[in-house]
C-alpha cells in the first residue's frame, strides 16, 4: 500500500487538476495567502515539467501567493522555473507580471530601492494601458514609502489619463487617497476613497473594497466627521466579512472602539480590550500603525496604551537588505543589470509605446 501511495505522488497532474488548482490558488489568494502558498508547496512536485498555458496560469498565481505571504520558497522557486529558455516563448504579455510580482515582494521586504529599479524595468515590457497602470500604481507605492509624492501623483495622474477602465481608475484613486491622507489633505481622500469604494462594492471585490473602506474610515476619524463614519461602516463591515481577511476585521474593530469611545462615551468592555490587545501583533510595524497610534490616544485607555507601548518595543526593526543585494531574487534575463542598478526607463516613451500596441 505504501509503495503504490509514493508512486501515486509523483504522478503529474492531468488538465483537470491543474485546473482544480488553479481556481484554489485564486480563491486563496484572496482570503488566504498563507494557506494558498501552503498548497503550492503541497502540490509543486507533481506539476508537469513541461510548459503550457494552463501551467503558466499556476505558476502565475502561485506567485501571487507567494508574494502575499512574503513566501521566499516559492518566489524563488517560480521565478527559477520561468527563467527556463522553455518558457520564454510561453511569457510573451506576462514579464510584466513576473517582474512587478517581484518587485512588490522587495517592496513588502522594505528593500524600495530595489522595488523601484525592478519597477522601472518593468515599464520596459508594457503593452497597453492596463499593464502601464499596474506598474505606475506599484511604483507610486513605492514612491510614497520613500517620501517621493510629487513623482508618485504624477505618474498616478497620467495612468488615469490613459485609461478608460473603471477598476483602474479605481485603483489609483485608493492610492492618489492615500497620498493626499500622507499630505493631510484628508478631504480630497476621502472623496479618492469614497469612488474606488463605491465600485469595489458594486463589483464585489471585497477584497479591494474592504481595503479601501477601511481607508475611508479612517479618513473620517482623522476629519471627526463621525456622520460620514455612521454612513458608511456598515457598508465596510459587509465587505469585510466578505473578504474573509482577520487583518480587515481586527482594524475594523479600532475603529469601532474608537467611534464608541468618542461619540457614543462608552466604556472600553474588557472583551473589547482583549481584542484590540489581541490584534496588536497583526497591526504593528505595519502601514496601519501611525492609525493605531491615533486611536490608542483617542481611547485614553490605561491599558491599551501600556499594551501598545509594549508592542512597539518589542517589535523588531524590518531587516534592511545589504547594498551588495544579499537576499534579492535576481532577474537578469528580463532586467539587464549593471552595479546592481537596473537602467531606468523614459516613462514618457513607455506610455506611448503602450497605446500604440493597442492598435
Amino acid at each position: 500500500m505504501l509503495t503504490s501511495l509514493l508512486f501515486f505522488a509523483t504522478v503529474a497532474f492531468t488538465p483537470a487538476e491543474l485546473f482544480k488548482t488553479l481556481n484554489q490558488l485564486k480563491e486563496l489568494n484572496d482570503k488566504n495567502p498563507a494557506q494558498a502558498a501552503l498548497v503550492f508547496h503541497q502540490v509543486q512536485e507533481r506539476l508537469p515539467s513541461e510548459p503550457s498555458k494552463g501551467l503558466l496560469q499556476v505558476y502565475l498565481a502561485g506567485l501571487e501567493s507567494g508574494v502575499r505571504a512574503h513566501d521566499h520558497k516559492v518566489v524563488t522557486h517560480i521565478v527559477a522555473q520561468l527563467n527556463q529558455d522553455k518558457w520564454q516563448a510561453y511569457l510573451q504579455g506576462e514579464h510584466v507580471h513576473v517582474i512587478g510580482s517581484v518587485a512588490i515582494y522587495h517592496r513588502h521586504m522594505h528593500d524600495y530601492d530595489y522595488a523601484e529599479q525592478l519597477n522601472e524595468c518593468a515599464l520596459n515590457y508594457v503593452a497597453d494601458e492596463k499593464q502601464y497602470a499596474r506598474i505606475a500604481n506599484n511604483l507610486a507605492v513605492v514612491y510614497r514609502f520613500t517620501g517621493k509624492h510629487k513623482k508618485a501623483t504624477g505618474i498616478l495622474k497620467e495612468a488615469m489619463m490613459l485609461s478608460d477602465d473603471r477598476e483602474i481608475i479605481a485603483n489609483i484613486k485608493n492610492n492618489l487617497g492615500n497620498l493626499y491622507f500622507d499630505n493631510n489633505s484628508y478631504r480630497n481622500a476621502q472623496l479618492m476613497y469614497i469612488r474606488a469604494f463605491l465600485f469595489h462594492s458594486e463589483t464585489e471585490q471585497f477584497g479591494h473594497a474592504a481595503g479601501t473602506g477601511l481607508n475611508l474610515l479612517n479618513t473620517q476619524i482623522h476629519l471627526r466627521d463621525w456622520g460620514g463614519f455612521v454612513r458608511f461602516k456598515s457598508s465596510v463591515a459587509t465587505q469585510i466579512n466578505a473578504s474573509g481577511q482577520t487583518v480587515f476585521n481586527d482594524f475594523y474593530q479600532w475603529q469601532l472602539a474608537v467611534f464608541d469611545a468618542v461619540v457614543e462615551a462608552r466604556a472600553l468592555q474588557p472583551e473589547v480590550q482583549t481584542k484590540l490587545i489581541a490584534s496588536m501583533p497583526a497591526l504593528i510595524g505595519s502601514e496601519l500603525t501611525p492609525s493605531v497610534d491615533m486611536y490608542v490616544q483617542l481611547l485614553n485607555n490605561t491599558a491599551i496604551t501600556a499594551a501598545w507601548s509594549k508592542a512597539k518595543v518589542n517589535h523588531p526593526k524590518p531587516a534592511q537588505l545589504t547594498q551588495t543585494g544579499s537576499g534579492r531574487i535576481m532577474l537578469p534575463r528580463w532586467c539587464a543589470q549593471k552595479q546592481n542598478k537596473l537602467p531606468l526607463a523614459d516613462l514618457s516613451k513607455t506610455v506611448l509605446r503602450g497605446i500604440n500596441n493597442q492598435h
